[in-house]
């Protein structure tokens, strides 16, 4: 006796996978939505407009919140790296305009997005001590490069988790060289002001 494949079998397992594909297609093209309005946050950040750059970061996080709320287990790689980005671009915001850096539960991610968005940060954090230094304003570049180091001091450790949060270990060698060279700069403008 011949056995077939029922039909019905293979028509429930192509639907299925449909709309998996459609999950992920729709997660990636707000993937894309989001990272658009983080960048210009960011972007709002370096320029000092801190209305303009809430409101990138709120449209950011409704999208993310969709996407979180749509994203099975399997398709969370695609979340992941968007919810760094918005962690990253959160923390530089509140870094630069001096506010308490919140953390991954008042955020809303995931811990790995987290740490990883975190350290990103310290490399927007040097652009602006950057900024600040060309502007002779050294008093706030050192208050950023405080908070900054401050924050990689916290941070650095979880390299060890580098398996869990993939990239964390390449992230704190990074962090650690930016910052290294924001000293650097910091230092060499203090001397000539001296």
């Amino acid at each position: 006796m011949v056995h077939l494949l029922d039909p019905t079998i293979a028509d429930g397992v192509e639907a299925e996978l449909k709309r998996i594909e459609d999950a992920r297609e729709a997660l990636l093209k707000d993937g894309r939505d989001a990272m658009l309005a983080i960048r210009r946050a960011i972007a709002s950040v370096h320029v000092g407009d801190e209305e303009r750059a809430r409101e990138k970061l709120e449209e950011a996080e409704r999208i993310l919140r969709a996407m979180r709320s749509r994203a099975e287990l399997d398709l969370l790689k695609y979340v992941l790296p968007v919810e760094a980005e918005y962690v990253e671009a959160n923390v530089f915001h509140d870094v630069a305009f001096d506010r308490t850096i919140r953390g991954a539960v008042e955020l809303g991610v995931d811990p790995r997005s987290y740490v990883l968005g975190i350290l990103d940060a310290i490399g927007e954090c040097r652009r602006l001590i950057y900024d600040r230094v060309r502007a002779g304003n050294l008093e706030e570049a050192e208050r950023i490069l405080r908070v900054a180091d401050d924050v990689y001091s916290k941070v650095a450790h979880m390299a060890i988790y580098d398996r869990s949060a993939a990239g964390i270990k390449r992230k704190v060698d990074v962090a650690k060289m930016v910052l290294d060279d924001a000293v650097k700069v910091l230092t060499e403008a203090s001397i000539k002001c001296r």
